[in-house]
């Protein structure tokens, strides 16, 4: 891999501007969500997250986010590679389609099936506590209590898994743990390439300082 694939995949959502709470009447594909809306800016580009409530906690939810180019054609079973940047703003609202893979028996009756697949995947999903979010936007951060990252990586054998099945979704565990919750895709299956966690890994810092997380080594 060149010098500046491995460059860009160390550097992929870093942020370099600061974190914005803004009003937002109008984001590309994204549902009306009164002012709740957030806008995330990053070296790659904006993202829209939204906020929800869960027992009383605030949590700011961005999924969807890519970490790498889609790994189709010529990157089919290749290592990650950086992702462009865009234009406008990212919809991060919604939940992406999981790795290619084949439904998965359980036993004689019961079939492990997590709907739409596709080979565009590697997406990861970032829960952030309210607080962590005050905190990363405050005139004096080096005073902030920085949040624990929780990162999930699903299991299924390598075969079978997906970060945005409802029961790994982080919006309870962020609100009351407190803490900076993600999960990602990786390739599975024929797919599969160890070299994924690595680069997600690294992706992580995307949100590290101006989500109110603590380093990730």
């Amino acid at each position: 891999m060149s010098r500046h694939a491995v460059f860009g995949l160390r550097t992929l959502f870093v942020v370099t501007l600061h974190l914005s709470v803004w009003k937002t009447p109008r984001v590309w594909g994204a549902p009306d969500v009164e002012e709740d809306d957030v806008i995330v800016k990053t070296k790659q580009g904006d993202i829209a997250g939204e906020r929800v409530t869960i027992d009383g906690h605030g949590v700011y939810r961005y999924v969807g986010v890519p970490f790498a180019e889609p790994p189709l054609g010529k990157l089919r079973f290749r290592r990650p590679w950086p992702v462009k940047p865009w234009k406008g703003v990212l919809n991060a609202t919604k939940f992406t389609p999981s790795c290619m893979q084949m439904p998965l028996q359980v036993d004689e009756q019961v079939f492990l099936d997590y709907g739409k697949t596709s080979e565009d995947c590697l997406h990861l999903n970032i829960w952030q506590p309210a607080g962590a979010r005050a905190c990363s936007k405050s005139a004096a951060p080096e005073k902030c209590r920085l949040r624990p990252i929780v990162v999930y990586l699903y299991g299924g054998g390598f075969l079978t898994g997906d970060a945005s099945f409802f029961v790994f979704r982080g919006e309870r565990f962020a609100a009351i743990a407190d803490v900076v919750y993600v999960t990602v895709n990786y390739r599975v299956g024929v797919f599969r390439l160890l070299q994924d966690e690595p680069a997600r890994l690294r992706r992580k810092r995307w949100y590290v300082r101006p989500g109110g997380g603590d380093k990730m080594g």
